[in-house]
């Protein structure tokens, strides 16, 4: 085996394999789907605020980012979902070069 797959592997078998790879991005498709689907409730419920969904709910939410990352238990950051919830979104035209 070469060198890069063996740390490829090494890489996944230090994330725990790859069916709790599949699950954890299974679950975080889900929790982005969550967002969208709620996103006019979120949007009366936590207005130009920060919030951390996860496992289809919103377990924290915050006025700034590092108050609601500080928030969130370490063990789920990189699992959560994070979103700010903007009443004034800013459209973005991109222009062919």
């Amino acid at each position: 085996m070469d060198k890069s797959r063996e740390e490829f592997r090494k890489v996944i078998e230090k994330m725990g394999g790859t069916k709790r790879i599949a699950k954890k991005l299974k679950r975080f498709t889900q929790d982005n789907e969550f967002v969208s689907k709620h996103w006019k409730k979120l949007l009366k419920q936590h207005p130009d605020q920060w919030i951390a969904v996860l496992g289809g709910k919103v377990t924290v939410f915050a006025d700034d980012l590092e108050t609601l990352i500080g928030s969130i238990p370490e063990e789920d950051r990189g699992s959560t979902v994070i979103r700010f919830v903007d009443t004034d979104p800013k459209t973005l035209i991109l222009m062919a070069a």
